[in-house]
């Protein structure tokens, strides 16, 4: 209350939004206020700040930068306030008493700001896809890899095939030493070439 100026302020303070930039803060209050009167003054307030930036719903409805302080720092809060007059007689008269003044102006302030005014809530996070589970190995894989080995099987096959058909049909000698008795005097001759493993 200003006695001097004979003024009542009634006034209330607004949590921002806190995941919106510094326009998207305003407006989201601004729409809330289209019925409210437009000399109705807001402060914004951005975060850890003393001092906030004033200016008018009706500015503010016309250009909510007005509210966006030098350092384009979003709000963190608003400061809603509406003056009106002070009633000047003690008793109910013609014109309205001191009492009946403070109470018009909060009921008022109430019914003209405030029930408009939605407290903001933020989205519920939302669950990103998980994963599909290994629990169970993959049958495309397990069929792959026994591809794989089927055709190292098929691979060395045909090599010794091969290798079997360059000797002549005997079997190659690699890192073992085989008995000459077993197989008979044409190994043993090979054998004497190739000399003990």
């Amino acid at each position: 209350m200003d006695v001097r100026a004979r003024t009542i302020a009634v006034s209330s303070s607004i949590d921002a939004p806190a995941d919106k930039g510094a326009r998207g803060t305003i407006t989201w209050l601004t729409r809330q206020l289209t019925a409210a009167p437009v000399d109705l003054i807001i402060e914004a307030y951005p975060k850890n700040a003393r001092t906030g930036t004033i200016s008018t719903l009706g500015a503010a409805l016309e250009d909510p930068t007005t509210l966006v302080d030098d350092q384009k720092r979003a709000p963190a809060k608003f400061v809603i306030i509406r003056r009106t007059e002070m009633g000047a007689g003690r008793k109910a008269s013609r014109k309205p008493g001191f009492i009946d003044s403070v109470l018009s102006a909060m009921n008022d302030f109430y019914a003209m700001v405030l029930q408009d005014v939605a407290i903001y809530q933020a989205r519920a996070p939302r669950l990103t896809q998980q994963r599909k589970t290994t629990d169970q190995p993959d049958s495309s894989s397990t069929e792959t890899s026994d591809d794989v080995e089927s055709l190292d099987d098929d691979s060395e096959g045909n090599i010794r095939a091969e290798q079997s058909a360059d000797n002549g049909g005997a079997l190659p000698i690699v890192g073992e030493h085989v008995s000459t008795a077993s197989l008979g005097p044409a190994a043993d001759g090979a054998s004497r070439v190739a000399g003990p493993a």
